[in-house]
């Protein structure tokens, strides 16, 4: 089953909603991240954010860093009533495990898009 959001789905995402997705993500230990490359948009590796100081790839997250986003991460963005917005979002109503993740990730673009969020 697909666990998180893929580095083409982030592309998506516009200038302004990038930014409230920064705004949003607070850094925890475990979370895959990307960061942006300075000659172009969003490319590169995939990297898991590490405390641990053993860790020889360990990379901070930055400000040009972007989450890609967990399940778990996206049903929190989203809130309580999850269950209820992927109902109506796109017709999702019958979401296979394998498909949760893109209807998740289609329920946080519109969420990135309003003007304010927790």
């Amino acid at each position: 089953m697909k666990q998180h959001i893929t580095i083409e789905q982030l592309k998506e995402l516009s200038k302004k909603q990038k930014k409230r997705l920064q705004n949003w993500w607070v850094p925890v230990e475990g979370d895959h991240f990307i960061t942006q490359d300075l000659r172009s948009d969003i490319v590169g590796d995939i990297y898991i954010y590490s405390l641990r100081d053993d860790w020889n790839e360990s990379i901070e997250p930055n400000n040009k860093s972007y989450p890609l986003l967990s399940i778990g991460q996206m049903i929190e963005f989203i809130g309580d009533d999850w269950t209820r917005s992927l109902e109506n979002c796109k017709g999702y109503v019958n979401t296979t495990p394998d498909e949760l993740c893109d209807a998740l990730w289609d329920m946080i673009k519109q969420l990135l898009n309003e003007t304010t969020h927790n």
